[in-house]
């Protein structure tokens, strides 16, 4: 950022000449720095901290959008300072760029650039050991990790402390091929009798994984994993036979075991230069080096049927991916649902999307006798969920309802208190029906009545009305029994 002002000693001469007495004395070519009009200090840091932005971990290679891994720095260029402009332009920089104004700065701040090689520890490589680092990383798969140093000036000319860092560069471009695979899946998978067949197709049931002979998982696409029809045999599966086909749209027959494949893909560039359909025709062909197992057991041949590969594709239908691996596994049909039951405090309130609820008995049954009405509220003290993520909630002895048809509040009651602003009233409160509805009833207190409640298609005197701490009311029926008002509940005066 400096000029070079030179003064000539026939200049010098020249000045004497004209003014012998203050004029200076230059025996010699003297340089005095200056910084070039426009630049501040301000300007320098935000160009420095602009090349420390492009000195940032990167992985070139095939796989990515960097181009070709660059070429190593060479004895010359190692843990050597060299000129800004000079170090942008060095093949480890890549396609990396500053803009021509923060690079013209940084000429004029006199910005010099050194890196060398560090081991994990921080700890400089000599220039011998880094030269077989960096032949290794060019031919395989590695990386090395740079130590920077940038030095530069202010505008006065002075010395700024030096500004450092690590960047790493990776190369992807030499992949070598997986040969192992290991494949393991739940199996059988077990669902509840009753349950809907369509939840076996989840993509949460599918919990397939996929690891190297290292033991390392190997990445899957999980957009493109998809469990397939249910069979009522393994060879209906292996064939995809159309009259074998299980239709139904629940699992209607206990203790009964289906057969679905499901189809897994894998990340493009997981299995190197080799792909799903090669690993495993290799395996088979009896290939040294290459194993596949599947749950822990060696595929065979004859055993080929349940694990079938795909090749690599790369078509615009088919987003690019290391092949497929498709596998039978098993569904097995509980006897009966299995449930896990939690103890709760709260409420529950019926929908408005029907005008009435079913309740189930606690071997899942449905009850038909008896049904809530839409928008009425029940204190449930359980909640039970089975092995397929079923949820219901009790609201009596016996009696649950499911989740999907209400709507769960953790209060204590469905009024949570006494009665406010009791009045005096004549009349009668009439329930609609069908008969099978039943409404609850609650005590002086707001507590529900566990052991009573009122049947829908029924009408009932009332003597007063108050208001419950929620700000609902409820209608006197009997000594110490109140009825909430709500969708069913009507009153008229006598």
């Amino acid at each position: 950022m400096k000029k070079s002002i030179k003064y000539a000693g026939i200049a010098a001469a020249t000045l004497l000449a004209v003014a012998p007495v203050a004029a200076p004395v230059v025996s010699s070519t003297t340089s005095v720095q200056a910084a070039e009009a426009g630049v501040t200090d301000d300007n320098i840091t935000t160009a420095v901290k602009a090349l420390q932005g492009v000195l940032t971990d990167t992985t070139f290679g095939d796989n990515n959008t960097n181009g070709a891994y660059p070429t190593a720095l060479t004895s010359a260029q190692y843990d050597t300072y060299m000129s800004a402009e000079d170090f942008m332009a060095l093949p480890i920089m890549g396609s990396k760029a500053l803009s021509t104004a923060n690079m013209n700065v940084l000429a004029e701040a006199n910005a010099q650039v050194k890196v060398s090689a560090v081991d994990a520890n921080g700890n400089k490589i000599n220039s011998g050991d880094y030269a077989k680092l960096a032949a290794s990383v060019a031919s395989d798969n590695g990386s090395i990790k740079y130590a920077y140093t940038i030095k530069y000036n202010n505008t006065d000319g002075d010395a700024q402390t030096p500004v450092t860092g690590t960047f790493t560069l990776t190369n992807d471009n030499v992949v070598s091929a997986v040969k192992s695979l290991a494949v393991t899946y739940t199996n059988p998978l077990e669902v509840a009798y009753g349950s809907k067949t369509v939840n076996a197709s989840l993509s949460s049931t599918i919990d397939a994984k996929v690891t190297d002979k290292n033991g390392n998982a190997v990445e899957l696409d999980s957009d493109q994993a998809s469990a397939g029809a249910l069979y009522k045999s393994f060879a209906g599966a292996i064939a995809a036979d159309a009259t074998d086909v299980y239709s139904d749209s629940t699992f209607g027959d206990e203790d009964k075991t289906y057969y679905q494949p499901v189809t897994i893909a894998i990340k493009s560039g997981k299995l190197g230069t080799n792909d799903a359909k090669t690993i495993v025709d290799n395996y088979i062909a009896g290939q040294d080096d290459y194993s596949v197992t599947v749950n822990g057991s060696a595929l065979s041949a004859v055993a080929n049927g349940t694990l079938k590969a795909t090749a690599a594709t790369a078509t615009d239908a088919d987003p690019a991916n290391a092949g497929t691996l498709t596998f039978i596994r098993e569904v097995h049909v509980s006897q009966n649902a299995s449930w896990t039951t939690e103890d709760v405090s709260g409420v529950v309130t019926t929908k408005a999307d029907s005008s009435y609820y079913t309740l189930k008995n606690d071997d899942n049954n449905t009850i038909t006798n008896r049904a809530l009405a839409k928008n009425t509220a029940w204190v449930t003290d359980k909640v039970r969920t089975d092995n397929n993520g079923n949820k219901q909630y009790r609201v009596a002895t016996g009696e649950w309802i499911d989740a999907d048809d209400v709507t769960f509040s953790d209060k204590a009651t469905t009024d949570e208190g006494e009665y406010t602003d009791v009045q005096a009233l004549n009349g009668k409160v009439t329930l609609d029906g069908p008969s099978s509805f039943v409404y609850f009833l609650y005590d002086n207190n707001g507590g529900q009545i566990a052991n009573r409640a009122l049947t829908g298609d029924s009408a009932w005197f009332t003597d007063k009305k108050a208001t419950n701490a929620a700000g609902v009311t409820v209608y006197h029926v009997a000594t110490g029994e109140w009825v909430q008002a709500g969708s069913g509940v009507n009153y008229s005066a006598y």
